[in-house]
Protein backbone atom coordinates (compact mmCIF):
# COMPACT_ATOMS: atom_id res chain seq x y z
CA UNK A 1 0.00 0.00 0.00
CA UNK A 2 2.39 2.46 0.99
CA UNK A 3 3.92 1.51 -2.55
CA UNK A 4 0.79 2.51 -4.17
CA UNK A 5 1.05 5.75 -2.47
CA UNK A 6 4.70 6.69 -3.03
CA UNK A 7 4.62 6.34 -6.70
CA UNK A 8 1.08 7.74 -7.09
CA UNK A 9 2.37 10.76 -5.12
CA UNK A 10 5.08 10.91 -7.09
CA UNK A 11 3.23 10.95 -10.72
CA UNK A 12 0.35 13.57 -9.22
CA UNK A 13 3.40 15.58 -8.35
CA UNK A 14 5.09 15.23 -12.06
CA UNK A 15 1.80 15.31 -13.66
CA UNK A 16 1.00 18.93 -11.70
CA UNK A 17 4.28 20.50 -12.80
CA UNK A 18 4.10 19.41 -16.29
CA UNK A 19 0.18 21.28 -15.93
CA UNK A 20 1.51 24.42 -15.10
CA UNK A 21 4.18 24.27 -17.80
CA UNK A 22 1.95 23.61 -20.20
CA UNK A 23 -0.44 26.32 -19.13
CA UNK A 24 2.14 29.19 -18.95
CA UNK A 25 3.53 28.48 -22.56
CA UNK A 26 0.00 28.35 -23.81
CA UNK A 27 -0.45 32.05 -21.91
CA UNK A 28 1.99 33.15 -23.47
CA UNK A 29 1.23 32.70 -26.60
CA UNK A 30 -1.58 34.70 -25.88
CA UNK A 31 0.35 37.67 -24.57
CA UNK A 32 2.23 37.84 -27.46
CA UNK A 33 -1.17 37.62 -29.74
CA UNK A 34 -2.30 40.33 -27.07
CA UNK A 35 0.52 42.59 -27.18
CA UNK A 36 1.00 42.50 -31.16
CA UNK A 37 3.66 45.20 -32.09
CA UNK A 38 5.08 48.11 -31.20
CA UNK A 39 2.11 50.57 -30.19
CA UNK A 40 2.45 53.85 -30.62
CA UNK A 41 0.06 56.68 -28.16
CA UNK A 42 -0.63 60.01 -29.37
CA UNK A 43 -1.94 62.61 -27.22
CA UNK A 44 -4.01 64.23 -29.76
CA UNK A 45 -6.02 62.68 -32.66
CA UNK A 46 -4.08 62.48 -35.85
CA UNK A 47 -5.05 64.48 -38.97
CA UNK A 48 -6.90 62.14 -41.63
CA UNK A 49 -3.66 63.99 -44.14
CA UNK A 50 -0.97 62.48 -41.84
CA UNK A 51 -2.55 59.00 -41.74
CA UNK A 52 -3.01 58.78 -45.27
CA UNK A 53 0.63 59.85 -45.96
CA UNK A 54 1.83 57.65 -43.28
CA UNK A 55 0.17 54.97 -44.95
CA UNK A 56 1.51 55.49 -48.57
CA UNK A 57 4.90 56.15 -46.96
CA UNK A 58 4.71 52.50 -45.57
CA UNK A 59 3.63 51.27 -49.14
CA UNK A 60 6.31 52.69 -51.56
CA UNK A 61 8.65 50.68 -52.17
CA UNK A 62 11.26 53.21 -52.67
CA UNK A 63 11.43 54.49 -49.12
CA UNK A 64 12.58 50.65 -47.96
CA UNK A 65 10.35 50.85 -45.35
CA UNK A 66 10.28 47.62 -42.87
CA UNK A 67 7.20 48.67 -41.09
CA UNK A 68 2.95 47.81 -41.54
CA UNK A 69 1.08 50.27 -39.79
CA UNK A 70 -2.67 49.96 -38.25
CA UNK A 71 -4.29 53.06 -36.74
CA UNK A 72 -7.15 52.74 -34.47
CA UNK A 73 -9.28 54.24 -31.80
CA UNK A 74 -11.73 53.99 -29.35
CA UNK A 75 -15.08 55.85 -28.63
CA UNK A 76 -17.96 55.61 -26.92
CA UNK A 77 -21.12 55.44 -29.75
CA UNK A 78 -24.94 54.18 -29.75
CA UNK A 79 -25.74 50.49 -31.47
CA UNK A 80 -29.25 49.85 -32.48
CA UNK A 81 -30.71 46.89 -34.22
CA UNK A 82 -34.24 44.90 -33.96
CA UNK A 83 -35.87 47.70 -32.41
CA UNK A 84 -33.41 47.79 -29.66
CA UNK A 85 -30.54 50.91 -28.78
CA UNK A 86 -27.40 49.85 -26.68
CA UNK A 87 -24.68 52.28 -25.51
CA UNK A 88 -21.20 50.29 -26.97
CA UNK A 89 -17.60 50.86 -27.25
CA UNK A 90 -16.48 50.88 -30.91
CA UNK A 91 -13.03 50.21 -31.69
CA UNK A 92 -12.56 51.54 -35.27
CA UNK A 93 -9.24 50.44 -36.93
CA UNK A 94 -7.41 51.25 -40.11
CA UNK A 95 -5.20 48.22 -41.07
CA UNK A 96 -5.26 45.05 -39.45
CA UNK A 97 -8.18 44.50 -36.91
CA UNK A 98 -6.60 40.91 -35.97
CA UNK A 99 -3.51 43.21 -34.05
CA UNK A 100 -6.35 43.99 -31.79
CA UNK A 101 -8.37 41.20 -31.04
CA UNK A 102 -7.60 40.13 -27.49
CA UNK A 103 -11.29 38.02 -27.21
CA UNK A 104 -11.37 34.52 -29.43
CA UNK A 105 -14.39 34.47 -32.43
CA UNK A 106 -17.43 32.56 -31.72
CA UNK A 107 -18.91 33.25 -35.78
CA UNK A 108 -17.88 34.81 -38.66
CA UNK A 109 -14.40 36.63 -39.18
CA UNK A 110 -13.16 40.28 -38.38
CA UNK A 111 -13.88 42.97 -41.02
CA UNK A 112 -11.39 43.24 -43.33
CA UNK A 113 -9.74 46.12 -44.80
CA UNK A 114 -11.57 49.40 -45.39
CA UNK A 115 -14.02 49.06 -48.38
CA UNK A 116 -15.30 45.70 -47.34
CA UNK A 117 -17.91 46.58 -45.13
CA UNK A 118 -18.69 45.09 -42.22
CA UNK A 119 -18.25 45.07 -38.01
CA UNK A 120 -17.43 42.56 -35.73
CA UNK A 121 -19.86 42.54 -32.09
CA UNK A 122 -18.88 41.13 -28.81
CA UNK A 123 -21.03 38.18 -27.65
CA UNK A 124 -22.63 40.51 -24.82
CA UNK A 125 -23.93 43.04 -27.52
CA UNK A 126 -25.26 40.22 -29.68
CA UNK A 127 -27.24 38.55 -26.65
CA UNK A 128 -27.89 42.30 -25.83
CA UNK A 129 -29.68 43.30 -29.45
CA UNK A 130 -30.84 40.11 -30.79
CA UNK A 131 -31.22 37.60 -28.07
CA UNK A 132 -28.42 35.02 -29.68
CA UNK A 133 -24.54 34.88 -30.39
CA UNK A 134 -24.81 33.77 -33.86
CA UNK A 135 -25.98 36.77 -35.49
CA UNK A 136 -23.36 37.15 -38.47
CA UNK A 137 -25.39 38.46 -41.61
CA UNK A 138 -27.76 40.50 -39.88
CA UNK A 139 -28.38 44.38 -39.97
CA UNK A 140 -26.73 46.43 -37.16
CA UNK A 141 -26.69 50.85 -37.30
CA UNK A 142 -23.73 52.18 -35.19
CA UNK A 143 -24.01 56.10 -34.75
CA UNK A 144 -26.66 56.52 -38.04
CA UNK A 145 -24.06 54.29 -40.34
CA UNK A 146 -25.30 50.88 -41.10
CA UNK A 147 -23.40 48.09 -40.96
CA UNK A 148 -23.54 44.04 -41.89
CA UNK A 149 -22.06 42.08 -39.10
CA UNK A 150 -19.51 39.68 -40.20
CA UNK A 151 -18.57 38.02 -36.63
CA UNK A 152 -18.59 37.60 -32.88
CA UNK A 153 -15.97 38.04 -30.11
CA UNK A 154 -16.34 36.64 -26.49
CA UNK A 155 -16.66 39.88 -24.57
CA UNK A 156 -18.84 40.53 -21.91
CA UNK A 157 -18.81 44.34 -22.61
CA UNK A 158 -20.81 45.50 -25.42
CA UNK A 159 -18.65 46.73 -28.16
CA UNK A 160 -17.73 46.41 -31.52
CA UNK A 161 -15.14 46.65 -34.67
CA UNK A 162 -15.56 48.49 -37.38
CA UNK A 163 -12.47 48.95 -40.64
CA UNK A 164 -12.66 52.43 -41.17
CA UNK A 165 -11.10 54.78 -44.64
CA UNK A 166 -7.66 56.27 -44.07
CA UNK A 167 -9.41 59.82 -43.95
CA UNK A 168 -12.20 58.90 -41.84
CA UNK A 169 -13.32 61.89 -39.46
CA UNK A 170 -15.56 59.93 -37.43
CA UNK A 171 -12.52 57.44 -36.17
CA UNK A 172 -10.04 60.13 -34.91
CA UNK A 173 -6.67 57.55 -34.83
CA UNK A 174 -4.70 59.26 -32.28
CA UNK A 175 -3.15 54.94 -31.71
CA UNK A 176 -1.09 53.15 -34.08
CA UNK A 177 0.46 49.84 -33.98
CA UNK A 178 3.57 48.78 -36.24
CA UNK A 179 4.05 45.93 -37.40
CA UNK A 180 7.71 44.73 -38.44
CA UNK A 181 8.29 43.41 -41.75
CA UNK A 182 11.37 40.20 -41.69
CA UNK A 183 13.90 43.20 -42.93
CA UNK A 184 12.67 45.69 -39.76
CA UNK A 185 15.51 46.16 -37.11
CA UNK A 186 14.64 45.47 -33.64
CA UNK A 187 14.04 47.35 -31.32
CA UNK A 188 11.54 50.55 -30.24
CA UNK A 189 14.12 52.71 -31.85
CA UNK A 190 13.73 51.28 -35.23
CA UNK A 191 10.02 52.20 -35.10
CA UNK A 192 10.26 56.07 -33.50
CA UNK A 193 12.70 56.31 -36.52
CA UNK A 194 9.77 55.22 -39.21
CA UNK A 195 7.31 57.34 -37.04
CA UNK A 196 9.05 60.54 -37.52
CA UNK A 197 10.19 59.63 -41.82
CA UNK A 198 6.91 58.99 -42.20
CA UNK A 199 5.63 61.65 -40.80
CA UNK A 200 3.70 60.69 -37.49
CA UNK A 201 5.51 62.37 -34.95
CA UNK A 202 6.46 61.22 -31.65
CA UNK A 203 4.21 60.27 -29.82
CA UNK A 204 3.79 60.60 -26.38
CA UNK A 205 3.28 56.64 -25.19
CA UNK A 206 5.32 53.56 -26.89
CA UNK A 207 4.21 50.26 -26.00
CA UNK A 208 7.11 47.67 -26.57
CA UNK A 209 4.88 44.24 -27.54
CA UNK A 210 7.71 42.18 -28.81
CA UNK A 211 9.14 42.85 -24.93
CA UNK A 212 6.39 42.05 -23.32
CA UNK A 213 6.60 38.46 -25.15
CA UNK A 214 10.07 38.05 -24.51
CA UNK A 215 9.44 38.78 -20.81
CA UNK A 216 6.42 36.33 -20.48
CA UNK A 217 8.72 33.35 -22.74
CA UNK A 218 11.31 34.05 -20.05
CA UNK A 219 8.67 33.24 -17.47
CA UNK A 220 8.09 29.94 -19.51
CA UNK A 221 11.08 28.53 -19.38
CA UNK A 222 12.41 29.65 -15.51
CA UNK A 223 10.53 26.94 -13.53
CA UNK A 224 12.23 24.19 -16.11
CA UNK A 225 15.45 26.06 -15.31
CA UNK A 226 15.15 26.34 -11.23
CA UNK A 227 13.74 22.63 -11.90
CA UNK A 228 16.87 21.42 -13.47
CA UNK A 229 19.42 23.58 -11.08
CA UNK A 230 18.11 21.79 -8.44
CA UNK A 231 17.50 18.37 -9.63
CA UNK A 232 21.90 19.15 -10.43
CA UNK A 233 22.66 20.38 -7.11
CA UNK A 234 21.22 17.13 -6.13
CA UNK A 235 22.99 15.18 -8.09
CA UNK A 236 26.30 16.90 -7.25
CA UNK A 237 25.41 16.05 -3.43
CA UNK A 238 25.34 12.31 -4.49
CA UNK A 239 28.08 12.69 -6.62
CA UNK A 240 30.46 12.83 -3.55
CA UNK A 241 30.30 9.31 -3.17
CA UNK A 242 31.29 8.66 -6.86
CA UNK A 243 35.08 8.63 -8.19
CA UNK A 244 36.92 11.46 -9.21
CA UNK A 245 36.60 10.45 -13.34
CA UNK A 246 32.62 9.55 -13.02
CA UNK A 247 32.45 12.73 -11.21
CA UNK A 248 34.30 14.98 -13.99
CA UNK A 249 32.34 12.94 -16.84
CA UNK A 250 29.17 14.02 -15.38
CA UNK A 251 30.63 17.86 -14.88
CA UNK A 252 31.13 17.22 -18.49
CA UNK A 253 27.70 16.28 -19.98
CA UNK A 254 26.17 19.06 -17.82
CA UNK A 255 28.47 21.94 -19.34
CA UNK A 256 27.73 20.37 -22.69
CA UNK A 257 24.06 20.39 -22.20
CA UNK A 258 24.10 23.97 -21.68
CA UNK A 259 26.54 24.89 -24.25
CA UNK A 260 23.97 23.11 -26.33
CA UNK A 261 20.75 25.12 -25.37
CA UNK A 262 22.51 28.20 -24.87
CA UNK A 263 22.11 29.07 -28.48
CA UNK A 264 17.79 28.38 -28.28
CA UNK A 265 17.59 30.35 -25.37
CA UNK A 266 19.56 33.26 -27.03
CA UNK A 267 17.14 33.05 -29.58
CA UNK A 268 14.26 33.81 -27.42
CA UNK A 269 15.74 36.71 -25.93
CA UNK A 270 14.92 40.35 -27.89
CA UNK A 271 18.38 41.87 -29.66
CA UNK A 272 18.02 44.92 -28.03
CA UNK A 273 19.03 42.66 -24.71
CA UNK A 274 21.70 41.05 -26.19
CA UNK A 275 24.87 43.01 -25.28
CA UNK A 276 27.78 43.25 -27.87
CA UNK A 277 30.00 42.39 -25.19
CA UNK A 278 28.92 40.28 -22.16
CA UNK A 279 31.88 42.21 -20.02
CA UNK A 280 30.51 45.31 -20.82
CA UNK A 281 28.95 46.29 -17.02
CA UNK A 282 27.91 49.95 -18.61
CA UNK A 283 25.26 47.99 -20.86
CA UNK A 284 23.80 46.20 -18.46
CA UNK A 285 23.15 49.11 -16.23
CA UNK A 286 22.03 51.16 -19.32
CA UNK A 287 19.84 48.05 -19.83
CA UNK A 288 18.41 48.23 -16.29
CA UNK A 289 17.65 51.87 -16.34
CA UNK A 290 15.76 51.46 -19.10
CA UNK A 291 13.75 48.48 -18.55
CA UNK A 292 12.94 50.41 -14.84
CA UNK A 293 11.88 53.18 -17.41
CA UNK A 294 9.72 51.08 -19.27
CA UNK A 295 7.78 49.63 -16.95
CA UNK A 296 6.96 52.76 -15.11
CA UNK A 297 5.18 54.40 -18.69
CA UNK A 298 3.91 51.39 -19.04
CA UNK A 299 2.24 51.47 -15.90
CA UNK A 300 1.29 55.47 -16.08
CA UNK A 301 -0.21 54.88 -19.52
CA UNK A 302 -3.91 55.47 -20.12
CA UNK A 303 -5.46 51.95 -20.64
CA UNK A 304 -7.00 51.07 -23.74
CA UNK A 305 -8.93 47.96 -24.40
CA UNK A 306 -5.72 46.07 -25.04
CA UNK A 307 -3.48 46.93 -22.39
CA UNK A 308 -6.04 45.91 -19.80
CA UNK A 309 -6.09 42.54 -21.24
CA UNK A 310 -2.36 42.40 -21.45
CA UNK A 311 -1.79 43.12 -17.79
CA UNK A 312 -4.33 40.60 -16.99
CA UNK A 313 -2.03 37.78 -18.95
CA UNK A 314 1.19 39.43 -17.69
CA UNK A 315 -0.13 38.67 -14.10
CA UNK A 316 -1.77 35.18 -14.97
CA UNK A 317 2.15 34.26 -16.36
CA UNK A 318 3.53 35.45 -13.10
CA UNK A 319 1.27 33.83 -10.70
CA UNK A 320 1.85 30.68 -12.51
CA UNK A 321 5.53 30.83 -12.98
CA UNK A 322 5.27 31.42 -9.29
CA UNK A 323 3.95 28.41 -8.93
CA UNK A 324 5.46 26.34 -10.97
CA UNK A 325 8.90 27.88 -9.28
CA UNK A 326 7.41 26.34 -5.63
CA UNK A 327 6.61 23.36 -7.30
CA UNK A 328 10.28 23.25 -9.01
CA UNK A 329 11.68 23.90 -5.16
CA UNK A 330 9.85 21.25 -3.64
CA UNK A 331 11.09 17.24 -4.00
CA UNK A 332 8.39 14.74 -4.87
CA UNK A 333 6.94 12.78 -2.26
CA UNK A 334 9.40 10.59 -0.76
CA UNK A 335 9.29 7.36 1.50
CA UNK A 336 10.58 6.97 5.16
CA UNK A 337 13.23 4.37 3.78
CA UNK A 338 13.70 1.72 1.34
CA UNK A 339 11.68 -1.30 2.51
CA UNK A 340 8.63 0.99 2.60
CA UNK A 341 9.30 1.42 -1.33
CA UNK A 342 9.59 -2.51 -1.50
CA UNK A 343 6.82 -3.03 1.07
Amino acid sequence: MRRVRYYLGGALFWGAFLAVCVLLFWNAQRLARAAGGISLRYGEALEPRVVASALEYARDGRNNAAWSPTFWAVRQGAASANGREETVRMLRVCGDAELLATEPLLYGALPGPAGQGGCAVSSALAWQLWGALDVTGLELELDGERYTVRGVFESGEARTVTQEAADSRTAEYANVELTAMETAPEGTEAALAFAGASGLGTPAHVVDGPALAGLACALCWLPLALCGACTLWRLARGARRLRPWQRQTLLFAALLFFAALLPVLLAMVPGAWVPTRWSDFGFWAALGKSAAARVDAWFALPPQHKDIAVKWLLLEQGALCLAGCLFALRRPPAPRNEKAVEA
